[in-house]
């Protein structure tokens, strides 16, 4: 799985936005990711009604995302990490799996 370099969204934006702007860009079926938060591992859910500022997802929060299609420990848990914009927008950047 390759994460995007970089997407942007909205505080107010679903937390399913985030699911389907990774998947999309990572070219996995958003059936098959999990996102957790990496300050305290809880799993953002896929969910329409939860917002990004809801789950406490900040400038500069780190997030991981796992293929849970994927078996293989190392590749288990590429990181990204979510940036607010002057505009009020969030960018998660991240990093290229292996």
């Amino acid at each position: 799985m390759h994460l995007p370099r970089e997407t942007y969204g909205y505080p107010v934006d679903s937390c399913k936005d985030l699911y389907d702007r990774i998947a999309a860009k990572s070219r996995v079926s958003i059936n098959r990711i999990r996102i957790t938060k990496g300050s305290d591992g809880r799993v953002v859910p896929n969910d329409p009604s939860i917002t990004i500022d809801d789950m406490e997802l900040y400038e500069h929060s780190e997030i991981f995302v796992k293929d849970l299609g994927m078996h293989h420990p190392s590749q288990a848990r590429p990181s990204a990490s979510l940036t607010q914009q002057p505009d009020q927008a969030c960018k998660s950047t991240g990093a290229p799996s292996s």
